[in-house]
């Protein structure tokens, strides 16, 4: 079992951010046998566009919502049935309790074996230091947590692990 954290913009991602991210969720699905479970922050953009991806997948999904509700994603599915070959698989969401912005983020990558990032900015932009994306990216380095970046411009990175 993996369980996966995404992060990122709360804006539309880009067609190529898209395209990397369902493209290694296949990858890890086929790796991982679809035993995946999904964190997200429950916020529009990346977030709702992985929650979606992850229920086409028929993986697992676990919520941890901000308690500001500013940027949450509405009308998000929290159960769904989905029949498959020969067999029917019940598709679980669950929802942590609302916390501010940088404590679930720390959660999120706490309960992690992956993060999986795609933001609206490259790092060394100067509105990036206000960004959650970045900021949970930051925190994943720190616990080495491994990670993929998704750039808007198509390039993706991949981060090991590395203890110091």
């Amino acid at each position: 079992m993996i369980h996966i954290t995404a992060t990122g913009t709360r804006r539309a991602i880009s067609k190529l951010q898209a395209d990397n991210t369902l493209e290694l969720f296949t990858e890890l699905d086929k790796e991982h046998r679809g035993a995946v479970i999904l964190h997200h922050g429950w916020c529009t953009g990346f977030d709702a566009y992985c929650h979606y991806a992850a229920l086409q997948l028929g993986w697992a999904i676990r919520g941890h919502p901000p308690l500001n509700q500013k940027f949450m994603a509405s009308g998000l599915i929290v159960d769904e049935c989905m029949i498959t070959v020969g067999e029917i698989r019940v598709l679980r969401v669950e929802l942590h309790p609302p916390r501010e912005f940088h404590a679930r983020d720390r959660d999120m990558v706490d309960s992690s074996n992956l993060v999986v990032a795609a933001p609206l900015f490259p790092q060394d932009h100067p509105r990036s230091r206000y960004s959650g994306t970045w900021y949970t990216v930051s925190y994943a380095r720190q616990e080495h947590v491994p990670l993929w970046i998704m750039e808007r411009d198509g390039a993706t990175v991949y981060e090991t692990a590395v203890a110091s």
